[in-house]
């Protein structure tokens, strides 16, 4: 097995190749790829973002291969495999969110999201409110950038900002996190402890506005999971393969849907018996990944780990 060398440039500590999982490292060690401090020693240059490798790009055209990893949606939204730099003379290499190099599928592979066993909402379930509650930032909110992928905008920030502007115009909804304008946020949801005070933050509804970042097939993170552990039905956007996950009429898809007010009409006529209904079949899909022993998740997260050493094997 030849040894590979790779020297990490700019923060990749959220990544396989930093301290996010303590087995991902001597994962990849064991696969022949060693992590090196000096990057004159390295084989491979990596980064999250273009703009950390663009000086080793000219400096190191001929004598280095160089890969772009993000799970970050707005780090890189490039969909294709590979791009050349340097007059062509440099290939820059990608695994990111929208070519499906990193989410290899829509089963998750992170434990800590499927922490409490929940139980099953009881019939005689009755409403105390019907206000939604979104925890997001506000970032540019409605003048958020497109993100073209295949001829489509996937971005969701703009949408859900939509959602949240409108919710909260019509007293419907209540926001909790930064940058908000007109003192629309309640709170900055993210300071202290942040898992401890989402808890807090969801107990008093029953919807939550859960959308992710951007659509992308496989690309499913802890959102829409923490709406269900505290018993918040989810509104998602469900345009990204999450229904090998879940049963039709489970959450509430804003994919089928056309406008922020087809939404809250939505919700202000839904019935008891079909929020009931609705939440327990997500309860039953968070049930089966909590029952699951943490080896499963370590099998899922290392065939991903594997399409890292698969395609840095390929490019050196």
């Amino acid at each position: 097995m030849k040894e590979i060398k790779v020297f990490t440039s700019g923060n990749m500590r959220w990544t396989p190749f930093g301290v996010f999982d303590p087995q991902d490292i001597p994962f990849l060690n064991a696969h022949g790829i060693s992590m090196v401090e000096k990057v004159q020693q390295a084989d491979v240059i990596v980064s999250q973002n273009l703009k950390y490798l663009r000086k080793y790009i000219y400096r190191y055209a001929f004598t280095k291969k160089f890969l772009l990893w993000s799970n970050e949606p707005r780090f890189d939204t490039t969909s294709s495999d590979v791009k050349k730099y340097a007059l062509g003379i440099a290939k820059v290499h990608i695994m990111n969110v929208y070519n499906a190099k990193v989410f290899h599928s829509t089963t998750p592979f992170n434990h800590s999201f499927f922490r409490e066993s929940l139980h099953e909402i009881p019939e005689d379930f009755q409403f105390k409110n019907k206000k939604v509650v979104a925890l997001m930032s506000f970032y540019k909110g409605l003048n958020t950038e497109a993100v073209i992928i295949g001829k489509k905008d996937v971005d969701l920030i703009k949408k859900r900002t939509e959602i949240a502007l409108y919710g909260h115009s019509n007293n419907a909804l209540d926001v909790y996190g930064k940058g908000w304008p007109d003192n629309i946020s309640l709170e900055d949801s993210r300071e202290g402890d942040w898992s401890t005070r989402k808890k807090d933050l969801l107990r008093p509804y029953h919807f939550n506005l859960s959308f992710e970042n951007t659509t992308a097939r496989n690309y499913i993170t802890e959102k829409i999971w923490d709406s269900i552990e505290n018993y918040c039905l989810p509104i998602y956007f469900g345009d990204n393969g999450i229904y090998e996950l879940f049963p039709e009429n489970s959450f509430i898809d804003y994919s089928k849907m056309s406008s922020p007010k087809e939404l809250f009409d939505f919700i202000d006529n839904l019935e008891n018996v079909e929020f009931v209904t609705r939440l327990n079949r997500c309860i039953s899909v968070y049930q089966k990944f909590h029952l699951h022993e943490a080896t499963f998740f370590i099998k899922e997260r290392n065939k991903s780990l594997m399409e890292i050493v698969k395609t840095l094997n390929q490019i050196i």
